[in-house]
């Protein structure tokens, strides 16, 4: 069975090689991150077509051939953001490149993405549940949906195998602990990822309809953990 991304719909109706949508997905991710700070791939966004569907069009502009597709960018809180994406030859600028071709030497770039909406619009008022936390560390928010997210934990001398351990025990008998007393379930918790120094390690969670109790509970189960001395300070929501 295909997954479903935030660009199934694009791929769906506009004929692309394999190349094509995958340089596509990662250099418009990465610009959306960098600029806006947000993760495309998170689950919450989709890539949606104007009323007219989607469609491939060429600009020439001082001698370069620039192909743009019209879009909605839909963010979490299910609201639309125009949006116009655009890709163009690296090496023959004058040259049209269409989805179909091979995209190796394939700039893309975002023509237009409303950047302060993206990053203002759809975050999340945490004050209320950042009371409930008992956590030491400094926690920075950048919640969006309560759905998933991203837990980030730091120890910029690095952590230890042993207190990498315990961080990861810490929030799998917390996701259990909740899941065998609420009626919401925490749905999945992903595996460790690690910097290469072990400064930084994170986790993905898809909350499902748990909610921001969930997220607290995660939190404090961390805070109270052989992990805690270690950790400078922790980030959580879609920046990760």
């Amino acid at each position: 069975m295909q997954s479903v991304t935030w660009l199934t719909i694009l791929t769906n109706e506009i004929a692309m090689t394999k190349g094509f949508a995958s340089e596509l997905e990662r250099q418009l991710r990465a610009q959306a991150q960098a600029l806006v700070g947000i993760d495309l791939a998170d689950g919450g966004y989709a890539l949606a077509p104007p009323d007219g569907g989607f469609t491939a069009q060429f600009r020439t502009v001082v001698n370069t051939v620039i192909g743009v597709i019209d879009a909605y960018l839909v963010d979490p809180a299910a609201k639309g953001h125009a949006v116009a994406l655009g890709w163009r030859s690296r090496s023959h600028p004058d040259q049209r490149i269409e989805p179909t071709d091979d995209a190796a030497d394939v700039e893309f770039f975002w023509l237009a993405l409303p950047i302060a909406e993206l990053a203002a619009d759809t975050r999340l008022d945490v004050s209320a549940v950042a009371k409930a936390v008992t956590a030491s560390f400094p926690i920075d928010w950048d919640v969006h949906d309560w759905s998933s997210m991203r837990l980030r934990w730091v120890a910029p001398r690095g952590f230890s195998p042993d207190e990498q351990a315990a961080l990861t025990t810490a929030l799998a008998d917390a996701v259990r602990d909740w899941n065998t007393s609420a009626s919401a379930k925490i749905h999945y918790l992903g595996e460790p990822r690690s910097s290469a120094d072990r400064s930084v390690v994170e986790f993905y969670v898809d909350l499902g309809a748990a909610g921001p109790d969930a997220v607290v509970s995660l939190i404090n189960a961390v805070a109270a953990s052989a992990a805690a001395p270690a950790i400078a300070r922790a980030a959580l929501g879609r920046r990760g």
